[in-house]
């Protein structure tokens, strides 16, 4: 099956949707609360992207409800009015949003990876890390490459220092 038939009827238009999607596809419950916040705030995002494409450009009642009644119902079927810098903020936050969820996504799957019951193959918990740089390099890699960041002006951390971190926290555990 492809991967996008998984994503299928899946909405990622707020964070609803995204908290939704992280506990169906991962099991992962987001408690991060910088995270929520940024989530709050793409929620915010997510109201004036829908004025911009589904209403003309007008604040509709619904999306000021969303975005707090009192501060915003003066502006109820008017032309929003978006400036460079207003853009410019949605770009960062944004920007900051996929880094914070992505980076926080793959240490949950690597904790997962290296303590997870649910994974056991039948030699403890995990997927059988052997906590060996050499051994591990290739499945290691694997996960890396799906989480790094290749286009970033502020590069991903190397894959070898990266191991040599989550080998340091999680080698205690029992994999075999």
């Amino acid at each position: 099956m492809l991967p996008e038939a998984l994503l299928e009827e899946s909405v990622f238009s707020g964070k609803k949707g995204i908290i939704d999607g992280l506990k169906k596809f991962l099991t992962f419950d987001l408690k991060d609360k910088a995270l929520i916040e940024l989530l709050n705030s793409y929620n915010s995002v997510c109201e004036i992207r829908h004025c911009c494409v589904h209403r003309f450009g007008k604040l509709g009642t619904k999306n000021a409800i969303e975005l707090g009644l009192s501060n915003h119902k003066q502006f109820i079927e008017k032309p929003l009015k978006i400036k460079a810098s207003d853009a410019a903020s949605i770009a960062d936050l944004l920007i900051t949003l996929v880094k914070s969820l992505n980076n926080e996504i793959f240490r949950f799957i690597l904790e997962r990876s290296a303590t997870g019951a649910e994974l056991d193959t039948g030699r403890g918990k995990g997927i059988g890390w052997t906590w060996n740089k050499a051994k591990d390099r290739k499945t290691y890699n694997l996960y890396y490459k799906i989480f790094a960041s290749q286009l970033d002006a502020t590069p991903t951390v190397e894959a070898g220092e990266l191991y040599d971190r989550f080998r340091s926290i999680f080698s205690k555990v029992k994999n075999r």
